[in-house]
């Protein structure tokens, strides 16, 4: 049984601590440069300060949630913050223009063989295949490695075989208009390579 600390961050397969999907990835390693805190991104190099890292990771977290329960009918509008309206009403507008009708929101997986969870934002049928959508307010540069990971992981837990995509949808914090992307490279053997380098949990 897969449980979920949301406190901790922690993922748990039947009380033993497993690695996440973005856990295994790692993409940013913080660091200290001259006594101020810096967040690198290890695959590209970029070097952000922590503390907009860490402003943009919340904001992002809050436009994740407000994402969620438009989704399940349930945001109450006139309780937002104004930075959020914009970006959020564009959400809406992506889900009728692309007419998503979710399956999945917020789901969580665990790999029975490899031995990884995730929770996935958004899985879909897009053109008859069922598609894993991953939504992303800020820099990321392994997203297609990300939804691999799901896509293989979902599909191994609940034994579907079936036709499949991936998609990114970046919803921008300035509300201009959301970029839905289909991926076209399937990165899971990079992200193999990554799981063998992370230490399991006992």
């Amino acid at each position: 049984m897969l449980t979920y600390n949301d406190e901790l961050h922690e993922y748990r397969w039947n009380g033993v601590i497993v690695p996440s999907t973005t856990q295994v990835i790692n993409e940013f390693i913080k660091v200290n440069i001259n006594g101020q805190p810096y967040h690198i991104n290890r695959f590209t190099g970029n070097v952000i300060s922590s503390y907009v890292m860490e402003e943009a990771a919340q904001k992002g977290s809050d436009l994740h949630y407000g994402c969620e329960l438009i989704l399940q009918g349930g945001l109450n509008w006139d309780c937002l913050d104004d930075e959020y309206v914009a970006p959020l009403q564009q959400f809406e507008k992506w889900l009728k223009q692309f007419n998503i009708d979710p399956m999945y929101v917020e789901t969580r997986f665990y790999h029975p063989k490899m031995g990884y969870c995730g929770t996935i934002d958004i899985i879909a049928f897009i053109d008859k295949c069922l598609s894993f959508i991953d939504i992303k307010t800020g820099e990321c540069s392994t997203v297609d490695i990300q939804l691999s990971a799901y896509e293989q992981g979902w599909c191994a837990e609940n034994k579907y075989y079936g036709k499949t995509a991936r998609y990114a949808l970046w919803l921008h914090k300035d509300g201009s208009q959301p970029k839905f992307e289909k991926m076209k490279h399937d990165s899971f053997e990079d992200f193999k390579a990554l799981l063998k380098l992370k230490p399991r949990c006992k």
